[in-house]
């Protein structure tokens, strides 16, 4: 079981364990120490952007896999992963990234949410990190169901469609 305030250490931590983006740091969007300025290596920031609660439909039955059905409600999340790259990288280096980051979520086994779609922006240079940021939004889905009739839904249940 999860809560909201889990969601993005899950997803932290699971690329982090990503073949694909080794030896590219990966934290929270705004983490309680400062990172180095300037920047010299790539840098993922990753927070929730929006969370979207929808109902199930006949009183709350959502599909659960093969396993059947379940009471609870299908949830939306859309995550925003930045990418931040130093100058010497240029532009062309977050690019690069945000295939790293594809391939990490789209492909690799390990991914513990049901991804739908990965946008990206333009890299565009920041005069207030003195680097290229370029922003994306991945939206995935879980599920929130409860264990038993009448209970409220408290946590989450995450799992690979």
């Amino acid at each position: 079981m999860n809560s909201f305030e889990t969601l993005s250490d899950q997803l932290r931590e699971a690329l982090k364990k990503s073949p694909s983006l080794q030896k590219i740091p990966i934290g929270p969007a705004f983490p309680p120490q400062r990172r180095p300025f300037p920047l010299r290596n790539p840098y993922i920031c990753v927070h929730i952007k929006e969370i979207t609660v929808e109902q199930g439909g006949l009183g709350g039955i959502v599909p659960v896999n093969q396993a059947g059905t379940a009471l609870g409600q299908t949830c939306t999340l859309l995550f925003s992963l930045d990418i931040l790259c130093p100058l010497s990288l240029g532009a062309d280096g977050c690019q690069e990234i945000f295939s790293r980051l594809c391939h990490a979520i789209f492909c690799e086994d390990a991914f513990p949410f049901k991804a739908i779609r990965l946008e990206a922006s333009s890299p565009v240079y920041s005069r207030e990190n003195d680097c290229f940021v370029q922003k994306s939004v991945l939206r995935t889905i879980v599920l929130m169901t409860r264990e038993e009739e009448g209970l409220a839904i408290t946590d989450f249940t995450v799992r690979r469609a």
